[in-house]
């Protein structure tokens, strides 16, 4: 199983009957995979190649477009459209019937629950993929607990960037005598507190950016057993968005703090 529950390619196919098929039927099972698995109603042909590449099967890239051809005109497996190409119900029958997808497997949302391009350590890349891994099988405690997670690191490192490892500046983030970070809401309003310090790396960083991180204070507080898992998908996208904005705003300001670091500005 690949991280985060997804099935990959590789297991999907240790699931089929796919032993000693043609190279045409494994683009229709790749096909399938894409559509099953990804919900992915349209694909391409480079699709079909990367997916296969990724996986231990071997596929000629040059044949690919060949046998989607007889997989639309002499199976009737595949359809063309404006995108690419989409299974039809005949193929989605005929590959149903070839794979036993363990019900686990199967996404329960698509695209991602923090949005963000411009990450610049691979922690944070790391913590971002998971998080959206959890969103998109379903898994809503462990998203916001991660979530949780990358606010809380994101602003430590804001305060100690800004403020160095002076006792006063460690004070910030860090609680000497219990030798532990400090606690979010902690975090949150030393931020707050010293807002002034950061406002001119970004407009978006004010009270309501504190407030909006907030929410996810008790939403995930893992240690008081008050996750709140039972929410509906509006709810969901509400969050996302916060968490989304706020992930963003953290980020860009750290990269100019860097940026003021390596100048001599800080």
């Amino acid at each position: 199983m690949s991280r985060g529950g997804t099935i990959s390619f590789d297991e999907f196919l240790r699931h089929s009957e796919h032993r000693d098929i043609s190279k045409k039927e494994l683009v229709g099972l790749t096909g399938y995979y894409l559509d099953e698995i990804y919900g992915r109603k349209s694909f391409t042909s480079a699709d079909i190649i990367d997916t296969v590449e990724s996986s231990r099967e071997t596929i000629n890239s040059r044949h690919v477009s060949t046998y989607i051809n007889r997989l639309e005109e002499d199976d009737d497996h595949f359809t063309q459209v404006e995108n690419g190409y989409r299974l039809t119900y005949p193929g989605i029958d005929h590959y149903g019937e070839l794979v036993d997808i363990p019900e686990h497997s199967r996404e329960v949302r698509h695209g991602s629950f923090i949005e963000v391009t411009e990450v610049d350590e691979e922690f944070y890349e790391t913590l971002i993929r998971d998080i959206n891994k959890c969103y998109r099988i379903g898994v809503d405690d462990a998203t916001f607990v991660l979530t949780r997670k990358l606010l809380e690191n994101l602003v430590i490192d804001l305060l100690r960037r800004q403020y160095g490892d002076s006792k006063d500046g460690v004070g910030l983030y860090y609680n000497i005598e219990n030798g532990q970070f400090k606690k979010f809401s902690d975090l949150l309003q030393n931020l707050e507190d010293n807002m002034a310090d950061f406002a001119h790396f970004s407009n978006r960083m004010d009270e309501e950016l504190v407030n909006k991180m907030d929410e996810f204070r008790d939403s995930a507080n893992s240690d008081a057993h008050s996750i709140e898992i039972d929410r509906n998908e509006e709810e969901m996208e509400q969050f996302s968005q916060i968490a989304t904005n706020s992930t963003d705003t953290l980020l860009y300001v750290r990269r100019e703090l860097n940026i003021s670091t390596e100048n001599g500005q800080g």
